[in-house]
Parts: C-alpha cells; structure tokens; sequence
C-alpha cells in the first residue's frame, strides 16, 4: 500500500481569472467578517500578481505590494464588484 500523499491547498492557486477572483470576494464581503475580508483581499492582490493581471486593470508594482483603498476600488470595478453601504436593520 502506498503511502497517502497530500500537498498544501492555496486558495490563490484557484483564483486564476476575474470570475473567480469576484465569487471569492463577493463570498467573503457576505461573511460580514473584517478579518476574512481583509485576508481575501490580500488574496486577491497575491492572485493579481500571479495571474499578470495588474497591467489591465491599470496597477502599479506599489499597489501590488502596498495596495490602498484607491488601488482596491480599481480591482473591483475592473471585476465588475459594485460596493454598497446600508444600514443595519
């Protein structure tokens, strides 16, 4: 019998086009959870870096590494992600 052989899972390994990218943030964002919204932005930004898709939305290597709010909103409309604001009811 062989042994089992596992490796790591990466989530940002899945995170391959758009689509994918903008399932996972819209799946995070409903969670309502800062940390799990914040790690899957920084996720989006790893799977931006590794996909090559920072020249098409118009991202320098600095929003790469130290994103800001502005360089966040540009993914998102480049995603098609529109954020809303509402109160809690």
């Amino acid at each position: 019998m062989q042994p089992l052989v596992t490796r790591p899972w990466n989530v940002v390994d899945h995170l391959n086009d758009p689509k994918a990218i903008a399932g996972y943030l819209e799946a995070a964002f409903q969670e309502n959870d800062r940390a799990l919204t914040l790690a899957a932005i920084d996720d989006m930004f790893e799977a931006i870096k590794n996909n090559n898709l920072a020249e098409k939305i118009g991202l320098s290597y600095k929003d790469l590494t130290n994103p800001t709010f502005e360089a966040v909103l540009k993914v998102l409309d480049f995603l098609g992600i529109k954020l809303e604001v509402r109160e809690y009811a």
